[in-house]
């Protein structure tokens, strides 16, 4: 099922990416005027006084994406003028003009290393315009946001929105601002960053000036600023340290595997002859511990291969051309939806939901790397952590991924000669699905499917790690782990291992969860009752993709609480430490004393109280796919945040009101004992 049309671009977005270029360089090459350069400088800045010119006088209420298309006809025929113009300057440049431009532009050396990407652009390596595309407007995002900065408060997230800000056009002005949406930043214009990191664009689609102005506009841009404003924030590199020790284990190295890869990736009827070389050049640059220049690489291209699956296995081959403005673009957040009313995706069905959780987990869930976002949009430095063990998993990760998708793909589409030799024809009449010698292909790539099966045993054993169901279950061994601590809580020797205030319903509440849930007869004290909650924990089987609104909401209370458990944790520590030396330094009245000593006569109560609470929760969360009393769990869960909120406040420094605390306990004691029973003889 290889996709092999012409192009991924529709008509409109064609004409204006590579026919109109193909015009204008026509028109370009028959003028022998002698005229120097019109639009840009001898130090290869862009001259924003022509470029007035060229667009005649912008009204103060010009708004780009008001305008007609008749408008954007004529003005892109100019832009391509001053494009041509441009690209063709920088690369007919001397060695001296760019390093000068360079260093003129050191201050940008933390977002991006221009002579790496020049060197890039002139290699003339199978990916060399694409990958410097999809790094200079990355880069140009970031360094838009951070200059925002200098009159913004929250930088928007979509490049777009950024630049229809006020904050930004007061800053550079209404003509670089509409040049640069022109190029990168509205859907009529030449849109390069959008078509490039949603993976339709082939290398031979790419004009070679076009790449060469981003370069040059980059820096123009920055020397506007550097005219306005000593110094711009900078702000800090995502990382994804936290992110990368999770998955670790998940694949094995696929560097290792280098020649069945480079089989499997020339051999695959899924990948178009146009996008095979990215493929290629992208796990190169993994075995060459590239692996950011890998990752940049790869994304886009995972994006067209599950867009291309989608609309093979839901019939819609014209969804495989980029959308115009006014259609609907098949974007990641679409092809991995769940099936709704009118719209069965079979795309879950076809790669099963293990997979799916995978791609999920990689690019989607808050709490996870949402690896393709941070890159696209500037917020993670592919060069800077090239060698680093995050780049390696990540890449490794998303790699790994994709074979899989190529595999199971092939496997479960059970392609045959027949199946290959149908055509699907889109609406300009071009093939989607390749005859090829697609059964041969399918045949030796059947053959590397059995010798690469790890990684589909690594998806069928894989749980999500960053949904945030998952995250709930790490904080509750996190918090219990915490919780054990407050028997090393400074005391004075007196009440060092008693506790006068014993409380018969906690007890009760205490042996009720430990028969019941744990069959443990362990103190909540021990490691052995650790041990036993975290197999309780691994052996939670809850389903996780695509579930109802009603199950996302008792996670996000139980998240909550957990949070203000924490919270908790950290006052009751900085409490005790406060008043023990407040009481061994004897600088305590009266009053001071009697509230130390219920403290301490009550703290051992309290702790096993938020134990029972984080065991009502795993309680719960075993059993939440079920959703059986969901207004019971509900109402229980919002009534328990309200109950730690409450001590969190009459435990602090200042208001130290452990009476208040012991009343608020024992009426949640008795509700919680109500609640429990209530859901165990419901079962």
């Amino acid at each position: 099922m290889v996709s092999d049309i012409d192009s991924y671009l529709s008509s409109y977005v064609h004409n204006v990416l590579v026919d109109l270029p193909l015009q204008k360089s026509t028109e370009c090459s028959n003028d022998h005027s002698s005229e120097a350069y019109r639009f840009v400088t001898d130090k290869l800045l862009i001259k924003w006084e022509e470029i007035d010119h060229l667009f005649g006088d912008l009204t103060d209420d010009f708004i780009i994406l008001e305008q007609t298309p008749s408008w954007y006809k004529s003005m892109l025929w100019n832009v391509w003028r001053v494009v041509h113009e441009i690209g063709k300057a920088l690369l007919n440049s001397t060695l001296k003009q760019r390093s000068e431009l360079w260093e003129m532009n050191s201050n940008l050396k933390t977002i991006i290393d221009f002579d790496k990407c020049f060197n890039k652009l002139i290699s003339n390596s199978g990916d060399s315009k694409l990958q410097t595309v999809l790094m200079l407007t990355s880069s140009l995002e970031r360094f838009l946001g951070n200059v925002y900065l200098l009159k913004g408060k929250i930088v928007p997230f979509l490049l777009r929105d950024l630049l229809l800000t006020k904050e930004l056009l007061e800053i550079f002005g209404r003509v670089p601002i509409t040049f640069t949406q022109l190029l990168v930043g509205c859907p009529l214009g030449l849109n390069i960053r959008n078509v490039a990191w949603h993976g339709f664009l082939s290398e031979k689609e790419i004009h070679l000036y076009l790449v060469g102005t981003l370069f040059i506009l980059f820096v123009s841009l920055n020397d506007i600023v550097n005219s306005k404003f000593q110094a711009v924030p900078e702000r800090e590199p995502v990382k994804l340290s936290f992110c990368s020790n999770l998955l670790k284990e998940t694949f094995p190295n696929l560097s290792e595997y280098k020649v069945q890869i480079s089989d499997i990736l020339n051999n695959t009827c899924i990948i178009s002859k146009w996008h095979r070389q990215f493929w290629v050049e992208a796990f190169n640059n993994f075995v060459d511990c590239r692996y950011g220049e890998c990752l940049l690489v790869l994304l886009p291209q995972v994006e067209h291969l599950l867009r291309t699956i989608y609309c093979h296995v839901n019939a819609c081959p014209n969804r495989l051309l980029t959308a115009e403005a006014t259609d609907f673009y098949t974007t990641l957040d679409e092809i991995l939806s769940p099936p709704d009313k009118g719209c069965n995706n079979q795309i879950i069905e076809t790669l099963g939901s293990n997979l799916v959780e995978v791609l999920e987990d990689i690019l989607f869930y808050l709490e996870g790397p949402r690896i393709r976002d941070k890159i696209s949009h500037g917020e993670f430095n592919v060069y800077d952590n090239n060698k680093s063990d995050v780049t390696f998993v990540i890449s490794n990760h998303v790699l790994s991924i994709a074979l899989c998708v190529m595999l199971i793909t092939c496997q479960k589409l059970n392609l045959h000669e027949n199946t290959i030799s149908k055509s699907i024809k889109s609406d300009n009449n071009k093939d989607v699905i390749d005859k090829c010698d697609g059964y041969n292909k399918h045949v030796k790539l059947c053959n590397k499917i059995s010798e690469l099966s790890f990684l589909k045993q690594s998806i069928f054993a894989y749980r999500s790690k960053f949904h945030p169901l998952s995250y709930l279950l790490r904080s509750v061994d996190n918090e219990l782990n915490k919780l054990v601590l407050w028997n090393q809580l400074p005391r004075p020797n007196e009440y060092q291992f008693t506790s006068e205030i014993i409380m018969d319903r906690v007890c009760d509440l205490k042996l009720i969860l430990l028969n019941s849930i744990f069959n443990c007869d362990k103190s909540m004290d021990s490691i052995e009752f650790i041990i036993t909650v975290q197999n309780f924990i691994k052996n939670i089987d809850c389903l996780t993709l695509h579930r109802p609104r009603n199950e996302g909401i008792l996670i996000t209370l139980m998240r909550n609480i957990l949070s203000k458990i924490n919270n908790l944790n950290c006052v009751i520590e900085n409490v005790s430490n406060i008043k023990y030396m407040q009481w061994r330094d004897h600088k305590m009245r009266s009053r001071s004393r009697e509230i130390y000593q219920t403290m301490l006569q009550f703290i051992d109560s309290l702790k096993t109280t938020i134990i029972c609470i984080i065991c009502i929760i795993l309680f719960d969360v075993k059993y939440i796919n079920q959703c059986f009393n969901w207004k019971d769990t509900n109402k229980f869960l919002k009534y328990t945040l309200k109950c730690i909120e409450n001590v969190l406040t009459y435990s602090s420094i200042e208001r130290n009101q452990w009476q208040e605390i012991i009343k608020l306990i024992m009426e949640f004691i008795d509700y919680t004992l109500t609640y429990i029973n209530k859901k165990l003889q419901s079962m």
